[in-house]
């Protein structure tokens, strides 16, 4: 099954040198992505000057990255967790829960092992997904989405040094556009698209479920024409 987002408008202009190309076409950069759980589709990309990985949920609903980074490692940023103890019915006492207390189970985003980590303002950031409230400070390093490192910019994310419900991943890639014009700099696909990695700025998804045994993939600055009924001339601008 394809998904199709686009940011452009269909007669926009290239900014490469070639000729135009048709509306929605382009090879752009493929990113495999599992789905484990069924709860969202999840892919690795490669942040700062030693390629640190951080696995991601790719988000087409939010509109920032948010990674864990090391500020979490930093008492003075952010709330620790109190732990509620649980009653024993062996013991009839109270027992620590065992739960993991950590401000962010991960520290995918090392900023200061990085020599191209800029720290953008000391403002805070405060992100609410229902499922998870995370927090941190604005970063420009260097952002790639294959291990090749062949599709890398440099990108404004936020490191995180708090994240309440990101268990299993490291951070959420949001695909949406920022609601403020000021800040639509924080879109990763426009962002590849500015800084001329890609000629389209959509990003298109190949999905398959948790007992498929397809590989699911997005798209960056293309999509597959083989999956669309009719090829790229069957699709409607809505």
């Amino acid at each position: 099954m394809a998904v199709i987002n686009s940011f452009d408008s269909p007669n926009a202009p290239t900014l490469s040198q070639e000729p135009v190309k048709p509306s929605w076409s382009g090879t752009g950069f493929r990113v495999d992505l599992t789905n484990e759980d069924g709860a969202g589709y999840v892919g690795n990309i490669f942040l700062g000057s030693n390629d640190q990985q951080a696995k991601v949920l790719f988000d087409t609903g939010s509109d920032f990255l948010a990674v864990t980074s090391d500020l979490c490692l930093d008492p003075k940023l952010g709330k620790q967790e109190q732990d509620e103890p649980v009653f024993n019915t062996t013991s009839f006492t109270y027992v620590p829960s065992g739960k993991d207390l950590r401000k962010c189970k991960s520290t995918a985003y090392l900023s200061k092992e990085s020599k191209t980590a800029h720290r953008l303002g000391k403002d805070d950031e405060q992100l609410d997904y229902g499922s998870a409230k995370l927090s941190g400070k604005l970063f420009n390093d260097r952002t790639c989405l294959d291990p090749n490192k062949s599709a890398c910019i440099d990108f404004d994310f936020l490191g995180l040094y708090q994240a309440k419900g990101l268990d299993d991943i490291d951070g959420i890639l949001g695909l949406a556009v920022h609601p403020e014009k000021d800040r639509r700099n924080l879109n990763y696909v426009w962002s590849l698209k500015n800084q001329k990695l890609i000629d389209q700025a959509i990003v298109s998804f190949s999905i398959s479920g948790p007992e498929s045994s397809d590989t699911s993939y997005c798209i960056f600055g293309g999509l597959n024409a083989d999956q669309i009924v009719g090829g790229v001339g069957g699709l409607k601008k809505i």
